[in-house]
């Protein structure tokens, strides 16, 4: 049986030299192991803790897809999805909340950085943050992300309709695994039958 690698990038802006080095750099080098079923998805639910702008969301969703396939991940190699579309997400979410002890998440220093920066949007997401995702990727001047013309580039050719076709083939994956993965849960929790 393959290992199986869970790994996600929130839509914000331009991708930057941090989503690059923190992440997309190891996304390509893992979707070529052969002992690894990769998962790369985009963190929609988990951007949504920061302050945004509700009529940006869609487009900066849209934007990380097709960043995605630019920078080189292959859906030949690994699933790529968006985490809203994977309702099973959530329902792992809510158990996780019920068994984690509120004390835990309020010392999580990822809270407290991010309660200070955005005082007058400190919601309940972001103290659950750490619920769903253990570490915060490294965010850097949008400065640096000139250097990724070449991505920009080969980006602007992609046609929607294949980026959204990728998608919904790897949330249907990804959708199977979650929901033996949720019956298995749902069992150990008694909330079967």
């Amino acid at each position: 049986m393959n290992k199986i690698i869970v790994s996600g990038i929130q839509p914000t802006d331009l991708l930057h030299i941090g989503n690059y080095l923190g992440s997309l750099k190891n996304f390509l080098e893992l979707q070529k192991k052969k002992n690894l079923e990769c998962f790369f998805f985009i963190a929609d639910y988990h951007s949504l803790t920061e302050n945004f702008d509700a009529k940006e969301k869609s487009k900066q969703i849209s934007d990380l897809a097709k960043e995605f396939l630019a920078v080189g991940l292959n859906p030949k190699k690994c699933t790529l999805f968006a985490q809203s579309d994977v309702p099973e997400v959530t329902e792992l979410g809510w158990i996780f909340n019920c068994v984690t002890p509120l004390s835990h998440l309020e010392r999580m220093t990822q809270y407290k950085d991010k309660s200070g920066q955005q005082k007058k949007n400190i919601n309940v997401g972001l103290l659950d943050y750490p619920v769903l995702q253990s570490e915060l990727k490294s965010v850097l001047s949008k400065r640096i992300a000139n250097s990724f013309r070449n991505f920009r580039n080969k980006k602007k050719g992609l046609k929607d309709k294949n980026v959204e076709e990728i998608f919904e083939n790897g949330a249907k994956k990804a959708r199977r695994i979650a929901q033996k993965t949720m019956k298995e849960i749902r069992k150990k929790v008694g909330l079967t039958t």
